[in-house]
């Protein structure tokens, strides 16, 4: 059983906000608020423990477990949940340790109230499973417990690092090497200090305590300079990943430390969902998985969009057109001025657009001095790097709304306008009118292709050649269509976008419409790209891109698109 769909591990460059993050609470089905525990079984599902008893979870539902679900079992104890090498689900209990066998709870001999309250597990070489408990630490293959020493001392957490074994307990952390016990802090420098969480990053080994973090080095344990904020802190919970982040959990939100970032908190959001953070599980999607213990269950995964937004920098989140600029970073334009994203993924504010009789820059276009002509609902503007101007060549355009420019050669531009076509060319700007076979109708796509000039209207395809245009398609639905976007795929067909009709595939053959029947979510279209392998199509309701392969096998043996979601109306992205 798969909790998700297979994504990139948690990518340490990014910020904890630039993930993805999913919350379930009581509303979705968890049994109690408080989760403890988390740890996956041989069949894909996820078990959490709760103050409230026990939780499986499918990756959409829970199933809850009481004394009538589990024989042998009590809610009414608390327990913790953990996996060993083999898919065996244990519980930790104040009166020993015990393991779920399909539909209910065995005590197993010799692993009863005799060892005490545990506290903990760990797989150990050789297929045993090492539990640590209020009486020591225990070695569990097939018969009786054996006892592994560290007798009467609480045993809260454990680690098998090749043959070591470490325990964190009161005021000290333990090595065990070959049944010999050695001390790794002195108790007269933690008096009263709990070492509950042990885990490693890389060549490093952490461990969290009622007092701060730690790092073990050798024989001793130190507390990193990175982590002397953290000093007078609770750690309630501490995990690792693949990528190399240490996450910490305490009792006012959740940090995550890497070498490359340092430690940085994830801020809290609406729901406030990484406070007290108490368990950390990485599943085999490299899904984060994180139990609070006042909000439930969060998921942590990467997404396909990094989002730019006032966290970062942005004081005008309203965005409405994007363009590469001469640096070949990302330029945006927004309903108050001109922005360019850094390399280290920040916006930087350019210019503003206050002045203009209209601020909102609709389109962005760069000229080959690399100049940005700044379209409005207003007219254009040109940002020649220092100054922001409005040219008398381009005056005509002040009642007209741009909505896209095409570069044809090294001194003509095709400008799409609210009112019609235009073309600049040697210092003139002229406008196209029926009389030529364009109409004043409202231009949105411009595209070349085999010298024709192809335009998307609010009133179906057009095309041009030598100063002619012509109504493009033959298609009863695509003549009447608003048309928003146009794109090649591969070398001679053309993509189509409209805004309530769906796509439109133009080759030698003819036109193919493309709708909610051949797959399409939903049939509004604002935006159209194309990679080496995908096409990508943006609208109000989100981002979504479906294969190439797709397409061929539409257009050849009808079999309909399946496309992938990647950013939803709700700003849900396949991360972030």
């Amino acid at each position: 059983m798969s909790l998700s769909s297979p994504l990139q591990a948690l990518d340490p460059g990014r910020s904890p906000e630039d993930y993805v993050l999913d919350h379930w609470g009581i509303s979705a089905g968890l049994p109690q608020v408080s989760v403890t525990s988390i740890a996956q079984d041989r069949d894909g599902y996820l078990w959490l423990s709760t103050q409230g008893g026990l939780a499986r979870f499918d990756g959409n539902s829970f199933t809850s477990f009481g004394a009538a679900d589990l024989a042998g079992y009590d809610p009414s104890i608390q327990d913790r949940i953990w996996a060993d090498v083999g898919g065996r689900m244990w519980l930790a209990t104040p009166r020993g340790a015990r393991w779920i066998e399909r539909d209910r709870v065995v005590t197993i001999d010799g692993l009863g109230p005799q060892i005490g309250q545990v506290y903990s597990f760990a797989d150990a070489p050789g297929g045993s499973v090492l539990i640590g408990s209020d009486r020591g630490l225990h070695a569990f293959t097939e018969g009786p417990a054996q006892a592994l020493g560290l007798a009467d001392v609480r045993v809260y957490a454990l680690l098998v690092d090749g043959q070591v074994i470490y325990a964190g307990s009161d005021e000290q952390v333990y090595s065990i090497r070959g049944g010999m016990a050695e001390s790794l802090a002195a108790g007269d420098a933690l008096t009263g200090v709990r070492f509950r969480q042990l885990t490693r990053v890389g060549d490093r080994i952490y461990a969290g305590s009622t007092r701060g973090l730690f790092e073990l080095r050798g024989t001793e344990l130190v507390q990193p300079p990175w982590a002397e904020s953290l000093a007078d802190m609770s750690i309630e919970g501490l995990g690792s990943d693949r990528d190399g982040n240490l996450w910490i959990g305490v009792l006012d939100g959740l940090l995550r430390y890497h070498p490359q970032r340092g430690l940085e908190r994830a801020e809290a959001g609406v729901d406030d969902v990484r406070a007290w953070v108490t368990a950390f599980y990485e599943d085999d999607e490299d899904n984060l998985w994180v139990g609070s213990f006042t909000t439930g269950l969060s998921r942590w995964r990467n997404g396909w969009a990094l989002r730019i937004g006032s966290q970062r920098g942005l004081t005008d989140p309203f965005v409405w057109s994007v363009a590469r600029g001469p640096d070949l970073q990302p330029w945006f334009g927004t309903a108050t001025g001109l922005w360019r994203i850094d390399p280290e993924g920040r916006p930087v504010p350019v210019a503003s657009t206050l002045s203009l009789p209209n601020s909102a820059v609709y389109n962005l276009f760069f000229d080959p001095a690399g100049q940005a002509w700044l379209g409005t609902r207003t007219g254009m503007a040109l940002w020649d790097g220092s100054t922001l101007t409005q040219p008398a060549l381009w005056a005509p355009l002040r009642q007209q709304q741009i909505n896209t420019v095409l570069q044809q050669g090294p001194d003509r531009f095709w400008i799409g306008t609210s009112g019609g076509l235009y073309l600049q060319e040697g210092g003139l700007l002229r406008r196209y009118t029926k009389e030529e076979g364009m109409p004043a109708v409202a231009v949105r796509g411009l595209l070349m292709l085999d010298g024709r000039l192809y335009v998307g209207s609010e009133r179906g395809l057009y095309s041009g050649l030598e100063g002619r245009f012509r109504r493009e398609g033959s298609n009863p639905v695509l003549d009447q269509a608003l048309v928003t976007a146009l794109t090649l795929v591969g070398a001679n067909k053309l993509l189509v976008g409209t805004f309530d009709d769906g796509l439109f595939l133009l080759d030698v053959t003819g036109v193919t419409p493309i709708g909610l029947a051949e797959g399409l979510p939903w049939p509004q279209v604002a935006n159209l790209q194309v990679d080496q392998t995908h096409v990508w199509s943006s609208g109000p309701r989100g981002v979504y891109r479906f294969g190439l392969d797709e397409l061929d096998a539409l257009l050849r043996q009808g079999t309909p698109l399946a496309p992938e979601p990647i950013l939803n109306e709700a700003r849900d992205a396949r991360g972030g």
